[in-house]
């Protein structure tokens, strides 16, 4: 962007800030001159178009400070904030709003995805557990939650949970294409293909799926393990020997440990 260009973008967006601070909603007068909310809505959309993060944070947050009792507003704000790159900010209003109204699903899973976001996969996983729990047909709060196993590198748990989601909505890209970037994560690149083939030959795959397509056509093919050896236990020979004319004692033998399955760690 040139000077000239970023100018013309600063100009446009003090225009309308000071439009809006004269005018009220639908062009009435405000006697006052204070910028209501949903003004502050409209001046942080503006900036964020100009790619003035920093306004848009600052009206995402006035905006949530004047709108506590309102959960509509504190939505908006906090994804507003999320998209202004203040995520943290974001998590801290739905926290506020979950304080008020702990029963709030809704602002619940978004406070999951937030927390995802802004990297605490740790914290999203037990946010979006409890939404489950409250509502367990919700696929996305599922599917997230698998988003944020597999930040952990939980990939088994996660894999699990997309194919519940599968399950219930076999067509679902979001959750076949999370699993087959879990699969591919955890050494599973064959399994990855399968999840994959049935979605092939649509054309209206979103672009996330067509580039997971390319990754795991591009990724190394996973080793054929070779079949298992039996295990053979060996007698331990005695420590010592007796006198000549006595019998031996037999020699401990230690027992083998049973070989359990090993899951593989995400």
């Amino acid at each position: 962007m040139t000077f000239d260009q970023t100018w013309t973008n600063a100009a446009r967006l003090a225009l309308v800030c000071c439009l809006l601070s004269a005018c009220g909603g639908g062009g009435s007068p405000q006697k006052s001159g204070k910028i209501s909310p949903e003004q502050r809505f409209d001046i942080a959309r503006a900036a964020e178009a100009s790619g003035n993060m920093v306004m848009a944070k600052e009206m995402y947050a006035a905006a949530a400070a004047e709108t506590e009792g309102d959960r509509t507003m504190q939505l908006r704000a906090a994804q507003g904030l999320a998209r202004a790159g203040a995520p943290a900010d974001g998590i801290s209003v739905l926290q506020g709003v979950l304080r008020r109204s702990p029963g709030d699903q809704d602002v619940r899973r978004t406070l999951g995805s937030m927390q995802i976001m802004n990297g605490l996969p740790g914290d999203a996983v037990n946010t979006l557990a409890q939404v489950l729990k409250a509502r367990p047909e919700d696929d996305t709060a599922r599917v997230n939650e698998g988003v944020a196993l597999d930040m952990l590198n939980r990939h088994a748990e996660a894999q699990q949970l997309y194919r519940e989601a599968l399950t219930r909505a076999p067509g679902d890209t979001e959750a076949a294409n999370d699993l087959a970037l879990s699969l591919m994560l955890s050494g599973q690149t064959a399994a990855a293909k399968v999840v994959l083939a049935p979605f092939r030959s649509r054309g209206d795959l979103p672009e996330r799926m067509r580039t997971t397509m390319g990754l795991v056509d591009g990724a190394p093919a996973e080793p054929i393990p070779s079949p298992a050896s039996p295990v053979v236990t060996k007698p331990t020979p005695p420590t010592s020997l007796k006198a000549p004319g006595q019998p031996k004692k037999p020699a401990k033998v230690r027992p083998t440990a049973a070989r359990g399955d090993q899951t593989p760690a995400r």
